[in-house]
């Protein structure tokens, strides 16, 4: 059985970040509006799926030895 449970982290944005963020969030032509957790694990995903992907053009900026 897999126990994984979520743990937290804390991010300090600088204002001007939070601003963009929020505009991000405000146009988005859905009903539901996600919070800014959401867009920023969304964000974290895409960022981690898309620097470890083989197919990714820096795939070698972390070597694994």
């Amino acid at each position: 059985m897999n126990d994984m449970k979520d743990q937290r982290i804390e991010l300090r944005l600088p204002q001007q970040q939070l601003e963009e963020l929020d505009s991000f969030i405000d146009s988005i032509d859905t009903h539901f509006k996600p919070t800014r957790s959401d867009v920023l694990r969304s964000f974290i995903a895409q960022g981690v799926r898309g620097k470890f992907h083989p197919a990714h053009s820096e795939a070698n900026d972390f070597p694994l030895g």
